[in-house]
């Protein structure tokens, strides 16, 4: 709004062309001549910013009809949801409106009648960094020395049961 309301002083005091203006302002001559235009009409009022929503009503909304016939049968049956008042609107309206589900659902909650359903999660295991073991509850330090010694154990296991390979590939007896 600002840059448009210099636009036009500058524009009014006949110093600069349009073209030397749009360059300055980093607009095209098109642009220009549309704020000119309604600064023209409107005066400084004609520089704000037009809404951009559209004017009309969509041509594929549904009929207005249908929208309260689905409002009054939700009022009326407050636990049927969308498919069960479906099934009574497709009875009701059968060629002249293409309902589906979806739509009356969607009518359903933009007017705030459908609740969203809570979603089961599944709920993670709780860690308290204590490990359980035969005996009972043991200190988290406890089970890491005892976690690190079995590694131990296992890495001699792998170098003994490889030495045994190889003296049974070479023929010698291990006694």
């Amino acid at each position: 709004m600002e840059q448009k309301i210099e636009f036009i002083c500058e524009w009014r005091t006949g110093k600069y062309s349009i073209s030397e203006l749009c360059k300055r302002f980093v607009i095209s001559r098109p642009t220009a001549y549309k704020n000119i235009s309604r600064f023209e009409e409107d005066g400084y009022e004609g520089l704000r910013e037009l809404s951009r929503k559209p004017r009309g009503i969509h041509p594929n909304a549904t009929n207005e009809k249908v929208v309260n016939r689905i409002l009054k049968l939700k009022e009326n049956h407050k636990l049927w949801g969308a498919k069960k008042i479906w099934k009574l609107l497709y009875s009701d309206f059968p060629g002249d409106a293409m309902l589906t589900v979806l739509i009356v659902h969607n009518i359903l909650k933009k007017h705030g009648l459908v609740k969203p359903q809570k979603r089961l999660r599944r709920v993670k295991p709780i860690t308290t960094g204590l490990s359980v073991c035969c005996n009972g509850i043991v200190n988290s330090k406890r089970a890491h020395k005892i976690k690190t010694e079995l590694k131990l154990c296992a890495k001699m296991f792998r170098i003994l049961n490889s030495l045994i390979q190889t003296f049974n590939l070479l023929h010698i007896p291990l006694y």
